[in-house]
């Protein structure tokens, strides 16, 4: 191989290189479509993941799908949080979907608009093993209408101490 054969693969050797170093590890993600666009009190959704890395913090963000049209400027959930040992955590948590203009948090593509909630940063899991997480609607209503699909993603935190 000649040096004018090597340099370019070099080059990009180096590029590649660059391109996986700044991609993001995603340890969990799964969405759910929501049945007809209307999320019920009984539809709730469960999203199951393993954890081995304790050491690790890592953040969790919820993608939600709506209509640009959505009725309503947020969407209450029963958050409950199930650890390895069993032992079961619930809170109420408001997703905000709308501003206070009535227009949306996220970035709309049509008629659908893509909400990213940040629901935790730099969050540790102190228990290896199988966690869950369940959401259940808690709106005043026992039909929300105008959801698509609501998404967990989980990724270790990329923030430097």
């Amino acid at each position: 191989m000649t040096m004018q054969t090597v340099k370019p693969l070099f080059y990009a050797f180096g590029l590649l290189l660059m391109l996986v170093s700044c991609h993001q590890t995603i340890v969990y993600k799964k969405q759910f479509d929501i049945p007809n666009q209307v999320w019920t009190y009984q539809d709730s959704l469960q999203f199951e993941w393993t954890i081995q890395d304790t050491q690790t913090a890592y953040n969790l963000e919820l993608e939600l799908g709506h209509d640009q049209n959505v009725p309503y400027s947020n969407v209450y959930v029963l958050c409950h949080t199930i650890y390895p040992d069993k032992t079961e955590f619930t809170q109420p948590v408001s997703l905000d979907i709308l501003d206070k203009h009535g227009r949306s948090n996220g970035q709309c593509s049509g008629r659908i608009c893509k909400c990213i909630i940040p629901l935790q940063t730099q969050a540790h899991f102190p228990i290896q093993g199988n966690y869950s997480l369940i959401f259940t609607q808690y709106s005043r209503t026992d039909s929300f209408p105008g959801l698509h699909y609501l998404a967990l993603k989980i990724n270790p935190d990329q923030q430097k101490k």
